[in-house]
Formats: C-alpha cells, sequence, structure tokens
C-alpha cells in the first residue's frame, strides 16, 4: 500500500510526499526480508531525490539498489538503476562515469527487449554528448529515443526528447528549431499535467523567445518552487539575471545570478554552476568590477574542464578574451582568443557530417573571435597571419564539402605553426590579382595577393558618422546592405514563376524591367561611389592585372563590384576588368585541386521545358505554357556535355528522382 500510494503521488509530482510512503515501503521490505522490493524501492527513492535535485542522496539510493539487483539477478531494475545513476553523474558534471552507466543501461534494455528503457537510456546518453559538447552525437542519440518514445506511445518521454532536442539545437544557435521542439514539449506537459517539465520548458522557451523572456522565466520559477526542484528554479534564475542584464539592470540581474549560485553550489549542479559564473562574468564586466568579473570566467572555465563541457570552456574564454581587449591587455587578448579558437575548432570536429550544425554553429559563436584575432594581428603589422585568421571563419562548411565531393585533402588548421599554403591558391592563377575584403562597423580592411607572392594589406579611412546618419544606417554593413537595393532587382523583379503569380509580365526574353525615379537613382550613384571609395579606392594601384578575383565578407557580397566606378562619368569596374568571386581561397584551392578528369566522369542531368498543361490554382483552372526557348536551351546544354535532355512530358518529377538516384549510385 505504501508502495502504490507512493507512486501516486509521484504520478502528482508531489515528490515530498513520495518520499515519506517510499521511505515507508522501504523499512517494511527490510523488516520482512523482502529482497527485490528493498531493491526496488532503494531505485525508486534514487530517482525521487534526483527529482529534487539532491545527487548525493539519489547516488546513495541508487548504489543500494544496484548491488542488490545485481545479487538477486534481476536485469530489468538493474538497468533502469544504471540509467538512473548515469543521469546522477551527469548532473554532477561528472560526464565519462555517465556515460559509463548509461551503456550498461542501454545494452540491458537491448537484450531484455525493454523499449521504454531504451528510449530513456538513449536520451540519458544524448544528454552525457550534449554535456560534453559534441551536439551532433546529442542529437543522434536523442532523435532515436524520440522515434521510440513516439512509437510506445510515452507521451511524457516523448515531451522530454523534444526538450532535449530544443536543447542541442538552442546551443548551437539554431533558435527556430529549438523553439519548435520547446513548444512541442511545453505543450505536452500541459497536456499531461507534468508540472516540473512544464516549469523547464517555460524556462528554456524564455531564452529563445526574446520578446517574452521574462515571462516565461518567471513562470519557470514559480513552479519550480511550487514541486520544490531546485535546478530549474536555479536555471530560471539564472535566465532572469540574463533578462534583467540586457535592460542594464545590473543590480537586479546580479541578484538573480548570486541566488542561482547558491542553490547550485549546495546542489552542486557543475555544469549549471559554470553557466550561472558566465553569466555573472557578464554582469560584474558591465558594473566595471574588472577583477571580479575575470575571477567568475576563470571559476567558469576551470569547472568546465574539469565537467568536459566544450561549449562552456569556449564560452569562458571567449568572454575573458573581451574583458583583455577591453582593457588593452592585447598579448593576453592574443593567447586566450587562439586557445578560444582551438576549442572552437575540437567542437567542429565533433559535429563531422552535420553541415547544418556547422552552420548554425558558426552563426552563434565563430565569428566574432576570428574577427578579433585578425584584427589583433593587423593592430602588430602581422598581415599574412590575420589573413589566415580570416580563411578560418570563411566559407568553412562549403570548402569542406567541395573538399569532400572532389575527393581532395582539405587543409586547415587553428594551429599557427601550420598556417601556410595561401600562396599557393594564388599562384596556380595566372594574369590574376586578388582582392580580399574583411570589413568592422566603420572600416574596411583590404589585402591585394599577387602570383608573385606579394602581399598587400590596406585599410579605408574610418568612416565618419555623419556619412552613416545620410544614409539612415549605423555601420559600414548598413550600406554594404543597400548598395543592390537601389538597382530595384531584389523588391520589384517580377520572376518566371506563374504558379504563384497570375500577372507575368515579362518581354519577349522573359526580363521586367521597372524605371526607377531620377532620386532613387542618384541615391544609388551616391552609395555605389562610397563602396568604391572604401574598397577600391585604397588599392586601386595595386589593381595591376586584367582579372580580379574578389573574396567578399558577409553582406559585402550585395556589393554590385561590376558596377562601381570612381565617378559618374567614369568607366564601371567591368569594363576595366575581369571580375571573378569566390567565397574564399580555400573553395578555390579544393576547385583547384580537384582531380582533372572527376567532372569528365561524373553524369549531369539537364531538366528542361517540363510539360506542365492545365493546373488547379486560385480556384481556377489554368494552362501553363511552354517558357520561350527553354527547349533550345536545354538541348544546346545538352549537346555540349554529350547527354541526353529531360524535355517536355518526359521531364516528370518521378524522371528527375530516377536519374539522381541512378548518378548517385555511378559516380
Amino acid at each position: 500500500m505504501n508502495e502504490k500510494l507512493g507512486s501516486l503521488f509521484k504520478s502528482l509530482e508531489e515528490y515530498q510526499k513520495t518520499k515519506k510512503y517510499y521511505e515507508k515501503a522501504l523499512a517494511i521490505a527490510i523488516e520482512v526480508g523482502d529482497r527485490q522490493k528493498e531493491g526496488r524501492m532503494n531505485r525508486r527513492l534514487g530517482n525521487v531525490f534526483y527529482y529534487l535535485g539532491e545527487y548525493k542522496k539519489s547516488k546513495e539510493y541508487a548504489e543500494k539498489a544496484l548491488a542488490i539487483m545485481i545479487e538477486i539477478g534481476d536485469k530489468h531494475e538493474e538497468g533502469a538503476t544504471y540509467e538512473c545513476l548515469g543521469g546522477v553523474f551527469n548532473s554532477l558534471g561528472k560526464n565519462q562515469n555517465a556515460k559509463e552507466y548509461c551503456m550498461k543501461a542501454l545494452a540491458i534494455a537491448i537484450e531484455i527487449g525493454d523499449r521504454r528503457g531504451e528510449s530513456a537510456t538513449y536520451g540519458c546518453l544524448g544528454t552525457v554528448f550534449h554535456s560534453l559538447g559534441e551536439c551532433q552525437r546529442a542529437k543522434e542519440y536523442q532523435e532515436k529515443a524520440l522515434a521510440i518514445a513516439i512509437e510506445i506511445g510515452d507521451r511524457r518521454g516523448e515531451g522530454t526528447r523534444c526538450n532535449d532536442l530544443g536543447a542541442v539545437f538552442s546551443s548551437l544557435g539554431d533558435k527556430q528549431k529549438a523553439k519548435e521542439y520547446y513548444e512541442k514539449s511545453l505543450a505536452i506537459a500541459i497536456e499531461i499535467g507534468h508540472r516540473r517539465g512544464e516549469g523547464r520548458r517555460n524556462g528554456n522557451l524564455g531564452a529563445v523567445l526574446y520578446s517574452l523572456t521574462k515571462e516565461y522565466f518567471e513562470k519557470a520559477v514559480d513552479v519550480s518552487r511550487a514541486i520544490g526542484h531546485r535546478k530549474s528554479e536555479a536555471s530560471a534564475l539564472t535566465g532572469l539575471a540574463s533578462v534583467f542584464a540586457s535592460v542594464n539592470e545590473n543590480l537586479k540581474a546580479k541578484e538573480h545570478c548570486e541566488k542561482a549560485l547558491t542553490i547550485s553550489r549546495e546542489c552542486e549542479y557543475r555544469d549549471l554552476e559554470a553557466k550561472i559564473y558566465i553569466t555573472l562574468g557578464e554582469i560584474y564586466h558591465s558594473l566595471h568590477e574588472c577583477g571580479k568579473a575575470e575571477d567568475c570566467l576563470e571559476k567558469a572555465y576551470s569547472i568546465s574542464s574539469q565537467t568536459g563541457n566544450k561549449l562552456k570552456e569556449f564560452e569562458s574564454l571567449l568572454n575573458i578574451t573581451r574583458l583583455k581587449v577591453s582593457h588593452s591587455q592585447v598579448a593576453e587578448a592574443k593567447d586566450y582568443l587562439i586557445q578560444c579558437i582551438g576549442k572552437y575548432e575540437q567542437i567542429r570536429t565533433c559535429l563531422e557530417g552535420n553541415s547544418e550544425f556547422k552552420i548554425s554553429l558558426l552563426e552563434e559563436h565563430g565569428t566574432f573571435p576570428y574577427k578579433l584575432l585578425s584584427r589583433l594581428l593587423c593592430d602588430t603589422e602581422q598581415f599574412q597571419d590575420a589573413l589566415y585568421v580570416e580563411e578560418l571563419g570563411r566559407a568553412r562548411v562549403l570548402a569542406e564539402l567541395i573538399a569532400d565531393k572532389n575527393s581532395v585533402e582539405s587543409h586547415i588548421s587553428a594551429n599557427p605553426n601550420t598556417w601556410f599554403g595561401i600562396e599557393n591558391v594564388v599562384k596556380r592563377e595566372t594574369n590574376c590579382v586578388f582582392l580580399y575584403i574583411s570589413y568592422e562597423e566603420r572600416q574596411v580592411l583590404l589585402w591585394v595577393l599577387k602570383a608573385n607572392g606579394d602581399t598587400f594589406f590596406r585599410k579605408s579611412n574610418e568612416v565618419e558618422l555623419n556619412t552613416l546618419d545620410a544614409e539612415q544606417v549605423c555601420d559600414v554593413e548598413g550600406i554594404f546592405k543597400k548598395s543592390a537595393a537601389g538597382f530595384g532587382v531584389l523588391p520589384t523583379s517580377n520572376c518566371e514563376d506563374r504558379s504563384l503569380d497570375d500577372n507575368v509580365t515579362t518581354s519577349p526574353h522573359g526580363k521586367s524591367r521597372t524605371s526607377l525615379p531620377v532620386e532613387q537613382t542618384k541615391d544609388t550613384e551616391r552609395i555605389h561611389h562610397l563602396c568604391y571609395e572604401w574598397i577600391v579606392a585604397p588599392v586601386a594601384h595595386l589593381l595591376t592585372e586584367p582579372e580580379i578575383i574578389i573574396v567578399p565578407d558577409r553582406f559585402s557580397y550585395r556589393v554590385p563590384f561590376a558596377a562601381l566606378r570612381d565617378n559618374p562619368a567614369g568607366k564601371y569596374l567591368s569594363e576595366r576588368y575581369r571580375l571573378r568571386i569566390v567565397p574564399s581561397l580555400r573553395t578555390l584551392q579544393h576547385i583547384q585541386e580537384c582531380p582533372v578528369d572527376y567532372h569528365s566522369q561524373t553524369d549531369a542531368l539537364i531538366v528542361g521545358d517540363p510539360k506542365v498543361g492545365e493546373v488547379y490554382y486560385n480556384g481556377r483552372l489554368l494552362d501553363v505554357t511552354p517558357l520561350l526557348c527553354a527547349n533550345k536551351e536545354a538541348r544546346m546544354v545538352g549537346e555540349l556535355l554529350g547527354v541526353e535532355p529531360l524535355l517536355g512530358g518526359r521531364a516528370t518529377k518521378q524522371a528527375v528522382l530516377q536519374a539522381i538516384s541512378s548518378r548517385k549510385t555511378t559516380s
């Protein structure tokens, strides 16, 4: 009866009452010598203390349970106890121990066909790998766990796995996917009355829904306190601290952080403690208490190193670097930055095979350290090293995909001792000069690379604020963003997409043109002149070859380089030079190193002029007519490549998919 009452209160998440009845049931089991029940109650009490965030007690009870289950040979309970210990050790920051216990639990679950246990253990392993910063493996395990939970109808498990997947995507900066998973998880928690889960999900949603963070974190604090879950409370308090810090209410932020830190220390939540120290370090920095800020960040780094959490190590190093830079401690800042980039490269290595995660990681964490180190190297006139660092942060994913596809080795490293090879890329291009672009808030940095090995570094004059104000932007990037808009191409062009547009008006050649007002034309010319002054003018005398290979940076891709000129009556850049754009020197290198016969051995697939006929669109039938000259163009390309194109009635979705599949198999 005591065990049943305990289970009832557990389902209601009244864990203090659950503990009370389970302890009574345990005492009776010991008294009557029921070893199986004694082991089971120890394991269940271990879980209760885990839910309450009392991990030391949870560990004690689980270890007692494990000894009994091994003794009596109860494999089901033994596996469940290993899983409990895996969760406990993960929460205590002992991730290697956690991984070992989870692997034992998984082996037993698979052996005895315990699908629920298998799902839970995959989830636990996913959490462990997430704590180690191995997000690709974390995602794989969480997805396996989620699939099983859905298969067996385990709604609570499904909600937990959605929450954990949200955490993986959030840590890599993919806020949209994180939000989707957190919202699914919250909906399930509310549906099944899972109060502890509801509290955690509100806190997690607060971290990704910037406009609603305070509301969600406050809900999370209230729910966590109501059910006595200390870890969720500390996590939500940390989130609230970040919210207050974001609006410069630093004293309130500090107060919430200190409350969270007290809880995390008492309960030994090591990963959370590191996160709190990072937040507290940022707050002290804002309060100009830099000694305390550095102390907090050093503690965060130390704890993260001990637990093996690579992402937290990276964040700690990055924040220490910012602190050093703000105090003009350049030499120390460079040392920390090199460590920081090294740690970032370790995290990227763990994401091998997942381009989407690599891109998210770069967008969330990667750009700033490379940019900062490059600038510090420029300031000390180490221009070649600065260029290499720029390359480390440029088009990495694309370069790796090209290297993999073309079966060439990728040479790129964060180790300064291996920074070489860029000059070899330049030497292979004849009659060319390279223009490599980087930019900061109010300045453009330029490298000109020549085939003879010469490298020249120049920078534009610092842009005056009144220039930016006149264009209604606040930085150089704002000008680059506006540089293509003046043509009227992006917002006003009428594309050939008749399935989406009933009123297609094109010229006989399929083009649409819009006349621009005189005022807009003048604005465009002025912006293009600024782009010329910042990008071309500082290096114009160095552009001595007939072709320029341009390597843009971020929003400078929007700059219409071909249309730039030094004055309204001057020649366009495209009239003076042949222009080529490449994402990075490494992508060009991989194309250069591609085996000579690679592309000739890879079949091309040409599809053109598909027969669409009548389609039902917007409540009526439309007859989609062929696009002018599409059939002829496809045949011409086919003749050049020696490939029979799919045309007309043969150009079906099924035929295209089949052709793609056969080429993947044979190429």
